[in-house]
This record gives structure tokens, C-alpha cells and sequence, in this order.
């Protein structure tokens, strides 16, 4: 009974815990890309790929997590 009340205790506190922490979003716009103009277009059209890709079907789901991992890592690269 007692382990049983602890156990909830503690499953209760993580999801509380999680409810408190957030990830940080940052809006996907070329403001926040000072002096990348060509990196956020090149960006942007990979994710428009990945976009193309998930829309045909869960055949071409590997293909667009590849087109948006590239979108997520490309204002990234070093000049």
C-alpha cells in the first residue's frame, strides 16, 4: 500500500514537472536568419520537399524526415 502511494506520488511529480518545462520555439522566419537569406531559402525548400514527400504517403516517410533534418541543419553550417 505505502509503495504502491509513493509510486503515485512520484508519477504525479514528473508529469507536473513536464507540464512546467518547455522547449523553445523559435518561429521558423528569415528575421531570425540575419545574413543567411540564402541558407533560409534553401532551407525552406527542403522543408517544402519534405512536405511533398509526407503528403504521398507512408512509402516516402523516411524521405521526408531526411528533407527535414537537412531544412533544421542547414542555417546551422558554418559559412
Amino acid at each position: 500500500m505505502c509503495m504502491r502511494f509513493i509510486n503515485h506520488i512520484f508519477c504525479c511529480v514528473f508529469f507536473l514537472l513536464g507540464l512546467l518545462v518547455n522547449g523553445q520555439n523559435v518561429p521558423f522566419d528569415p528575421l531570425q536568419f540575419p545574413g543567411q537569406e540564402a541558407e533560409f531559402n534553401l532551407a525552406v525548400e527542403e522543408y517544402n520537399k519534405g512536405d511533398e514527400l509526407l503528403s504521398r504517403g507512408p512509402a516516402f516517410y523516411r524521405q521526408a524526415l531526411e528533407k527535414y533534418l537537412n531544412a533544421h541543419l542547414i542555417p546551422m553550417r558554418p559559412n
